[in-house]
């Protein structure tokens, strides 16, 4: 979802014929499980982040099902130099910071007696679409986290957050990495070997590209580009977000395990991350941001919950959702 992070530099107006020049192959609706945003009833030409253009046919599982259909460039299986495992190396790292990290839940205002009521965040911005609903909190010392849910009137099977609840569960469902160009950024992750799908570049102030769960170890990774500050897209739907309660907690970041920490290290690096060894885990890092990403080995690829410093230990829930992880100063990096 749009949110966070400085003013940047807006993207430039619409340019005919490359809205899917470096997305998948054909039309159709998108296969990364996430929203797609457009523009607010009364915002004139600015953006929504709350609200979906089209919607999502498939969720998590769908996304990895249909990794062989939708490539980076079409009619190719990969860029020059790719590999079921990643890249090759010798690639320039991107320029990121990681924005936010998302969970699903069934209800965002069930779900916040977790993370509101309990760990003290303030609530940034919430709105419904048409397809889905979200609710983004803030914590001690900014870091940022994202509920994702079906809207209160959509009981269908078929939306993309329930079809990820029902074969998943609540729990980690992206982060997003904000980059100050997007196209530069993908054309470095395609040189890389890495597929890039459901790229859009058409919104006045959000362009927006989602790498696959089976590329990342189990969780969607979103690198965006956007001109708006939270503050100015929670004004977007005249939302007054509201401080963290002083005795918050402080919010890290997702803990993932991977089988290959080596292909984890290639991966995260880059995508900008300064990744460090810390004996029983990789830390990755960004100068500008709270959060940070937790990799330790683990026969299955996947998120474990959300680290938090000053929670306790929370386990994961059906209703609140991921399991919250409770770190130690050591654990700060």
């Amino acid at each position: 979802m749009a949110s966070g992070g400085g003013r940047r530099r807006g993207p430039p107006r619409r340019r005919p014929r490359r809205r899917r020049a470096l997305g998948a192959a054909g039309g159709g609706t998108p296969d990364h499980g996430l929203p797609q945003r457009e523009r607010p009833p009364d915002a004139g030409a600015g953006p929504g982040p709350e609200r979906l253009a089209r919607a999502p046919r498939c969720g998590l599982r769908g996304v990895v099902a249909e990794h062989d259909r939708l490539l980076l460039t079409a009619g190719h299986g990969g860029a020059p130099g790719s590999s079921p495992h990643g890249p090759r190396g010798g690639h320039v790292p991107i320029t990121s910071v990681i924005d936010h990290v998302a969970a699903a839940v069934p209800d965002p205002r069930v779900a916040s007696q977790r993370w509101v009521d309990e760990l003290g965040g303030g609530t940034l911005n919430d709105a419904s679409g048409e397809h889905f609903a979200t609710r983004q909190i803030r914590y001690t010392g900014g870091g940022k986290l994202e509920l994702l849910a079906p809207p209160p009137d959509d009981d269908s099977p078929d939306n993309f957050v329930r079809r990820f609840l029902d074969r998943r569960g609540a729990g980690v469902h992206h982060v997003t990495l904000k980059v100050p160009e997007l196209h530069p950024a993908l054309r470095e992750m395609q040189a890389a070997g890495y597929e890039v799908v459901d790229v859009q570049d058409t919104h006045p102030h959000w362009w927006e590209g989602f790498m696959r769960p089976s590329q990342v170890g189990g969780l969607i990774v979103q690198v965006a580009q956007s001109s708006l500050s939270a503050e100015e897209w929670a004004a977007q739907f005249g939302r007054i977000p509201e401080a963290p309660h002083r005795e918050a907690a402080e919010l890290r970041g997702p803990l993932l395990a991977h089988p290959d920490l080596g292909v984890a290290r290639e991966l995260w690096g880059l995508l900008g991350g300064d990744v460090r060894d810390e004996g029983d885990r990789l830390l990755v890092a960004w100068p500008d941001s709270v959060l940070t990403v937790a990799i330790v080995h683990g026969k299955s690829a996947g998120p474990r919950g959300l680290r938090f410093a000053g929670s306790g230990t929370l386990p994961p829930d059906n209703a609140a959702g991921p399991a919250v992880l409770e770190e130690s100063a050591r654990d700060r990096g």
